[in-house]
């Protein structure tokens, strides 16, 4: 897994990238500057532990395998906003992310509650079941979770789809403090689940 910092001013949006497309990475980091938001870009590259569910997260409030899950998770303070790119592979979300997420969310569930989340999944054509397995991951941890039309699932080269999910991530992102669960407003009631 590979991290970078890429801008250095506004809220810091953590995007975890299972999909490692090139045009993605340039629209969103298009639209963040745009809106003065930081980035921390985290590269899925390597095979992710999945959870044992050997419980010992609930104690310690970690994930028992010492790598980069609990790395993100102790840095949940720093960022206003999450957005994670995940391909999909026969109807399914990629088991990487799905692995990373899941244990993210059982051992530091907490650490995220209230925050401003996107999930943007691509696929070659409709496939809308896979979108139920990350959302109940992160609705654990109470995030506010960003969708549109019933779903972002993205077929083919979809930038403006893109632009318009991280559009309204930025903006919750500076508005919204994750350690109390606010109001929205109008403009995004809409948008998030």
């Amino acid at each position: 897994m590979e991290m970078q910092n890429i801008f250095e001013n506004g809220k810091k949006v953590l995007v975890i990238d299972g999909y490692g497309r090139s045009w993605v990475k340039d629209v969103v980091l298009e639209v963040m500057r745009e809106k003065g938001t930081q980035v921390e870009w985290i590269y899925l590259y390597d095979t992710v532990q999945g959870c044992i569910a050997c419980g010992k997260c609930n104690r310690r409030n970690r994930c028992v395998y010492e790598d980069d899950v609990n790395c993100i998770a102790d840095k949940a303070n720093e960022i206003g906003g999450m957005l994670i790119l995940c391909p999909l592979y026969y109807g399914r979300a990629d088991e990487n992310v799905t692995a990373f997420v899941t244990r993210l969310m059982r051992s530091a569930s907490r650490k995220f509650a209230f925050l401003p989340c996107a999930v943007l999944h691509f696929s070659r054509n409709d496939e809308k079941n896979h979108i139920v397995a990350i959302d109940e991951l992160l609705a654990m941890a109470d995030m506010f979770i960003l969708h549109e039309h019933g779903g972002n699932v993205i077929f083919g080269k979809d930038e403006q789809h893109v632009k318009r999910t991280c559009d309204v991530l930025c903006w919750m992102a500076k508005c919204m403090n994750h350690k109390t669960r606010p109001e929205l407003p109008g403009k995004v009631k809409d948008f998030v689940r």
